[in-house]
């Protein structure tokens, strides 16, 4: 199914390794991400996490 709209995409790790059977996501990676989405929140919903 395909749905006309805006949508946003946004995960940690590399995409080419997502939705596999050996899929893996570096420590690195989910920790940016953490940081990514503190600030993606903050950034539309305000600064309420604090």
């Amino acid at each position: 199914m395909v749905l006309s709209g805006d949508a946003l995409k946004m995960g940690p790790g590399d995409s080419e390794r997502s939705h596999r059977a050996d899929e893996y996501l570096l420590r690195s990676e989910l920790e940016g991400a953490v940081s990514t989405y503190i600030d993606f929140i903050s950034t539309f919903y305000g600064n309420s996490l604090e």
